[in-house]
């Protein structure tokens, strides 16, 4: 399980303070898919880079099967963190690496041997969906192979939860519509736990079972998917949906 307890976090602009997370609170079950939407700016993308371990909190709890990763520190830290996958928005893949060497890139740092990282590698390949582009270089990918790419390596190393940012933003509405099918397939078949952040309310319909609902660093709402969908409460999730 996945527990943000009062989770806050603050820049430096200039002079002032930039409050990015203002006591953030939510809490993910094992093996749910779910979403955290708001605009630009909301405190989505900082969100994910404290779960991911990337910034540390001013205050507050990140607890991971009842472990606080906030408290954690060095070698131990690296080594929780193994559990934790980041599909980035922009992919982050490596230019002048193969498909199979982008994939095999967190194995080789985990120091797995050549052999398991050969099955592991071709195994997620399968998963994937990109047979015949294991010797390819990411320019000669579309975008949707991109993510999937993005995807194989984020569940590299088996982790309790898969964090994506904006995934589908730069993806037409049919290749959306196949990396969600990936997705679905990946948390039915491996129970991975997810935490999805998006702008975009057709992405939480089609695979987020919960959503919490950010705005100015702040959750102003949390529900069942379909309940927020269907009849949000806060003025922002109405705005997102053209409800106002």
């Amino acid at each position: 399980m996945l527990k943000v307890i009062d989770a806050s976090k603050n820049f430096k602009v200039a002079s002032e303070y930039f409050h990015a997370l203002k006591k953030v609170n939510l809490t993910v079950e094992p093996g749910c898919i779910y979403g955290v939407i708001g605009l630009s700016g909301a405190g989505k993308s900082t969100l994910l880079r404290c779960l991911a371990g990337l910034e540390e909190l001013d205050s507050g709890k990140i607890i991971i099967d009842g472990v606080d990763i906030s408290s954690l520190k060095g070698k131990t830290k690296r080594e929780f963190k193994k559990k934790i996958g980041v599909v980035f928005q922009g992919y982050n893949l490596l230019m002048q690496k193969t498909v199979y060497n982008n994939i095999a890139f967190p194995l080789k740092i985990a120091k797995w041997n050549k052999e398991d990282i050969d099955k592991r590698v071709k195994e997620l390949i399968k998963i994937v969906g990109l047979e015949g582009k294991e010797n390819s270089y990411p320019a000669k990918l579309s975008g949707g192979q991109k993510q999937r790419v993005a995807i194989a390596r984020g569940i590299a190393l088996n982790p309790k939860i898969l964090l994506l940012d904006e995934l589908t933003s730069a993806l037409d509405p049919l290749t959306t519509e196949s990396i969600l099918d990936l997705l679905n397939d990946i948390n039915q078949k491996y129970h991975t736990t997810m935490v999805l952040i998006t702008h975009e309310m057709n992405v939480i319909r089609r695979v987020c079972s919960k959503v919490s609902v950010i705005n100015y660093g702040e959750i102003v709402e949390t529900n069942d998917a379909s309940k927020v969908l269907d009849n949000p409460q806060s003025d922002i999730a109405k705005m997102i949906m053209g409800r106002e």
